[in-house]
């Protein structure tokens, strides 16, 4: 007897699985083999034995303990005792095959191992309306051809809900790629086919594949988490160019098991080509101005992740040197919103200046661009005045509006001259002399433009003023004047404008009384028309109207002219209305000769008189009513007394 000879003691187990199907599906059950060897070599490292089955078949050897050693590991002795473990491989059909335990190439023992065929657990499970896990199988083998239900079959209804516990990245761009990794609990699925992912809704749903799934060390049905990997795909629909939010549904379908999670993916758009300048304000800056803010909306532009990234945002005006914006106020995978400050160059005439944006990372090539239009100061400008015309010997009280003026100018900064010519333009009081100008007082001064003006591009303020009668030479009186208002500023600026004031020999209407008639009074009521500068005759006493003389009332001739004087050059006539008349505004005409002149007469109704105006209580009582101007027979009439109508 060879006591240091190697020996092959025993194997636990020798009879394995092959490889199962549940659910059609491949279930690998690789139970672990302990092999006891007497004098099994003691200075071989784990790598360096195999075990091979059948001659072929590489089993993975995972252990090699060595129970009892020798003193030396190099010597052999009888008390030398070794366990080597390998997983038993994949086996497809029932075999009894030689398993063969090798150190360093050398074989040492060998021994027979018999494969079966494990029960059909998705049929003996669903025999009882429970379903086969097959994870929990994997992870415990069956020692027999046995079916048993401990452990394998579970009751799907009580399996916990699928949770997604974090889903990350849940944005990326719409041209996919993105790889999502998803933290999961209670998903029932140990294989990457077994998980169907589905990117979108409706016909333009994309099926995923699932990268990798990872459940964690002692998952099963009942209980399981785990990690799941997948690419996203381009955005469904095709349309990269928006930003879209669809949905994604992580499935299990196994067995009679359904499960599914579901979150959702935001695509952003594919940014192509240069970014778009959509807005720019103002699109006009002042020249040889300093810190003017410019505020632009952007497109096709890098969303920025936080708004404080102002230095990611960069321009250049002018063709100068490039500088990032002054504040972000907001950005988002649609349009990106900021403010810069320029300082513009002195022009004499208007100027177009280039402005370009980018993002930092995109660089100038792909910059947006804009003209903004920088602009010289304005000239100071008159942009109205009332009246436009005045009448020699009666007052004119003016407001004229000035643009461009400083906007920090007061009332007591600026001052108004009157110059005075005649009607052939020469300077009062003759050809060749200093021309006439009074100093009028300023009596109001208002502000149009807000605080924050302090240009003159923006300054606008309406100067109001009078013209006395005695501030007109009296002797231009009859043959009027050519005026020139000018105002001036301390700071130097001026400006004027002109005013015609006509002579009072031009015929004209000054008044009418009485402006309202009552028409049951017209009959009784004299009306006084006064017009100047009309011929001493104009409408002469006893005229016959119609016969030089024309007086209408509502295109109803009165019926005489009672009277007719004048004084200077103020004619009085004094007329008769004639009695029918109608309530209401009626155009008034007077006229003789080639002169005419219109004018308004209001008639009004008298206030209705009723009778009596007292009476019982019970009723009863006859109330008359009479009024004027109402026809001849009122086609209703209404009673109010009180609340009580009849």
């Amino acid at each position: 007897y060879d006591g240091g000879a190697v020996r092959f003691t025993s194997a636990i187990p020798t009879q394995l699985p092959t490889t199962a199907s549940i659910y059609g599906r491949a279930v690998n059950l690789n139970p672990l083999v302990r092999v006891r060897i007497q004098n099994f070599p003691q200075d071989v490292a784990l790598t360096e034995v195999t075990a091979y089955l059948g001659g072929s078949v590489v089993a993975r050897v995972v252990e090699i303990d060595h129970t009892q050693k020798c003193p030396t590991p190099t010597l052999s002795c009888s008390v030398n005792r070794s366990v080597v473990v390998f997983e038993s491989p994949n086996i497809a059909s029932p075999i009894e095959w030689q398993v063969q335990i090798s150190a360093r190439g050398v074989a040492q023992v060998s021994f027979p191992v018999q494969y079966f065929v494990p029960c059909s657990f998705d049929t003996f499970c669903a025999a009882s309306s429970l379903t086969a896990d097959p994870q929990w199988l994997s992870d415990n083998p069956p020692p027999s051809e046995a079916c048993f239900a401990g452990g394998v079959c579970i009751d799907h209804n009580t399996l916990p809900t699928t949770q997604l516990r974090s889903v990350t990245p849940v944005v990326g761009p719409a041209d996919g790629g993105t790889v999502v990794t998803v933290r999961y609990e209670g998903i029932p699925a140990f294989k990457p086919s077994d998980v169907p992912v589905t990117v979108g809704s409706g016909s333009t749903s994309v099926q995923v594949a699932v990268m990798r799934l990872e459940p964690e060390p002692g998952s099963t049905l009942v209980s399981n988490r785990g990690t799941l990997v997948f690419a996203m795909p381009k955005v469904p629909g095709g349309d990269t160019t928006q930003l879209t939010t669809v949905p994604v549904r992580i499935a299990v379908n196994f067995g009679n098991i359904q499960s599914e999670g579901t979150t959702s993916f935001q695509y952003t758009p594919v940014l192509k080509g240069a970014a778009v300048l959509e807005s720019v304000w103002p699109a006009e800056l002042p020249a040889a101005a300093a810190a003017q803010v410019v505020t632009v909306r952007l497109s096709n532009f890098p969303r920025l992740s936080s708004l404080a990234d102002r230095q990611l945002v960069v321009a250049t005006f002018a063709g100068g040197a490039a500088f990032a914006a002054t504040s972000v106020i907001a950005s988002d995978y649609t349009a990106t919103s900021a403010t810069f400050t320029l300082d513009t160059p002195a022009v004499t005439s208007d100027a177009v200046l280039p402005l370009t944006i980018y993002h930092a990372s995109s660089g100038p090539t792909r910059a947006a661009a804009a003209n903004l239009t920088v602009l010289p100061p304005p000239e100071p400008t008159v942009n109205s005045f009332f009246p436009t015309k005045g009448t020699m010997g009666s007052p004119v009280s003016l407001s004229t509006t000035v643009s461009h003026l400083d906007p920090a100018l007061t009332e007591a900064q600026l001052s108004v001259r009157l110059f005075v010519s005649d009607t052939l333009g020469n300077p009062f009081p003759g050809a060749g002399g200093t021309a006439h100008y009074r100093t009028l007082a300023i009596t109001e001064f208002l502000v149009l433009h807000g605080t924050g003006c302090l240009k003159t591009r923006c300054a606008r303020v309406t100067v109001k003023f009078s013209i006395a009668v005695d501030e007109l030479p009296s002797s231009l009186v009859e043959d009027g004047a050519l005026c020139r208002v000018e105002i001036s500023a301390s700071t130097g600026d001026v400006v004027s404008f002109s005013l015609p004031m006509e002579g009072n020999r031009v015929p004209s209407l000054l008044s009418v009384d009485p402006v309202n008639l009552d028409v049951d009074q017209v009959q009784s009521t004299p009306y006084t028309i006064i017009v100047r500068n009309v011929a001493d005759d104009f409408c002469a006493v006893g005229g016959v109207v119609g016969a030089g003389c024309t007086v209408t009332f509502g295109g109803k001739a009165v019926a005489s002219v009672l009277e007719a004087r004048t004084n200077g050059k103020q004619r009085t006539i004094v007329v008769q209305p004639a009695a029918e008349a109608t309530s209401g505004p009626q155009a008034g005409v007077i006229g003789s000769g080639t002169q005419q002149f219109t004018f308004n007469v209001f008639y009004t109704l008298p206030l209705a008189a009723a009778s009596p105006i007292d009476g019982v209580c019970a009723g009863g009582g006859v109330v008359s009513v009479s009024a004027v101007g109402w026809g001849t027979v009122p086609t209703a009439a209404h009673v109010s007394e009180g609340l009580v109508t009849a």
